[in-house]
């Protein structure tokens, strides 16, 4: 077999599966003047020839597919269990709402509320530092490996901040939403707790995420970083940051199966 043959046969060997084998018996026919038959004796002599190849990449991958499967079923069971102590043990949340914008007490106590859970399940973690994403890192009972990151966040109403770090799936979220009363009933939001892995948040919104990171890492490397040459060293004495501000309203998340509704207690009422 020639080596321009092997060429487009090895070019169109990860998609064989998925190409249509007409139309690479149509690029060899072009180039190569070949009629069907002799064209099809190519491929079939060139998958004869790599068969055991594809099926030790196709066994590696599946393995790769398999692990990450069961690390990610292990993690969603483990931190599950986490879920169902938390539910067991926290009756009141009402310490933990914004009071003056006081927001960092309010997270501290919130923290400690999960911290406190962690600690009954003698589990280890390691604790982030003040203002650092993931406040609880590698979480885990007897397998260091299989360890998972918490972060905790909490709302007054539906709105929760992400800052610059968007939610992902090695992060799973316990978000404190405090609720809120209303002069009509009907419309109140009662005081829950939201269990959540961090791609279950983004999954809707995915592509246009995606995109929009794209476009801030374009903004950056035209205007912020200067190795990349293009206008950051352009600046007589200013520079600039462009930084992603990420947050989500998670109404469509109270009263569903990843939220825990506590007991209402007494709230002052308040009108919209």
């Amino acid at each position: 077999m020639s080596f321009k043959i092997n060429n487009i046969l090895r070019t169109n060997f990860e998609n064989i599966s998925s190409k249509c084998a007409e139309s690479i018996i149509l690029e060899l026919s072009k180039k190569f003047k070949f009629n069907n038959i002799e064209a099809n004796k190519h491929i079939c002599e060139y998958m004869n020839m790599n068969m055991n190849k594809k099926a030790v990449v196709v066994e590696n991958k599946q393995n790769k597919i398999v692990e990450k499967s069961f690390r990610k079923g292990y993690c969603d069971l483990f931190f599950n269990q986490i879920k169902n102590k938390a539910c067991e043990k926290i009756k009141n949340i009402n310490n933990i709402k914004t009071i003056n914008g006081n927001t960092q007490s309010s997270e501290r106590i919130s923290i400690k509320l999960i911290q406190d859970i962690l600690v009954d399940m003698n589990l280890n973690y390691t604790c982030a530092g003040s203002q650092q994403s993931k406040d609880f890192r590698n979480v885990y009972k007897n397998v260091k490996s299989l360890g998972i990151n918490i972060e905790i966040k909490k709302t007054n109403e539906t709105i929760i901040y992400f800052n610059d770090t968007l939610p992902s799936i090695d992060v799973y979220y316990i978000i404190f939403v405090i609720g809120k009363t209303y002069k009509d009933s009907n419309k109140n939001i009662p005081p829950q707790i939201i269990f959540i892995n961090g791609y279950d948040l983004i999954k809707d919104d995915f592509d246009n995420l995606m995109e929009y990171k794209q476009d801030i890492e374009y903004l950056k490397n035209k205007w912020a970083r200067k190795k990349c040459n293009i206008k950051a060293n352009s600046f007589n004495h200013f520079s600039v940051y462009p930084r992603p501000t990420f947050k989500t309203d998670i109404k469509y998340l109270l009263n569903s199966p990843q939220s825990f509704v506590l007991k209402e207690v007494e709230q002052h009422s308040q009108s919209e």
